[in-house]
């Protein structure tokens, strides 16, 4: 909880940073609210589960969130995205397409991971 708890506060720290001041306020919408709402009302009940259920549910919701960033995501052109920032174009755009490199790459990087820790049994417990 405290490192979820400091990586949020980091994130509003950065997206105040890195926002024209009239998006900086917009970034934090209800729906963001609601998402950080749910998943923490999800985190109270799955953490009594065993190992092996939390290394499943891990996989199912990683798998999830994927699919559904990639559905309802918004890929706009470069241009459009980097208008929102006050940072200089050139900095911003190779920033950019790293960060979408890291989006498209972390969830598989997470699923080998939990495979491998699941199908090894390394995490059994006796629950």
């Amino acid at each position: 909880m405290l490192l979820l708890t400091v990586a949020l506060w980091v994130k509003f720290a950065t997206a105040a940073l890195m926002l024209k001041p009239q998006l900086s306020a917009d970034w934090v919408n209800e729906v963001r609210v609601i998402g950080l709402a749910a998943g923490l009302l999800i985190f109270i009940p799955v953490r009594d589960l065993s190992r092996p259920a939390r290394t499943y549910l891990a996989m199912m919701f990683v798998l999830a969130g994927a699919l559904f960033a990639r559905v309802v995501g918004d890929y706009s052109p470069m241009d459009d995205l980097v208008r929102l920032f006050k940072w200089p174009h050139g900095q911003l755009s190779t920033f950019t397409s790293l960060t979408r490199y890291l989006h498209e790459v972390w969830p598989v990087l997470v699923l080998a991971y939990l495979i491998v820790h699941f199908v090894s049994g390394r995490g059994r417990d006796v629950r």
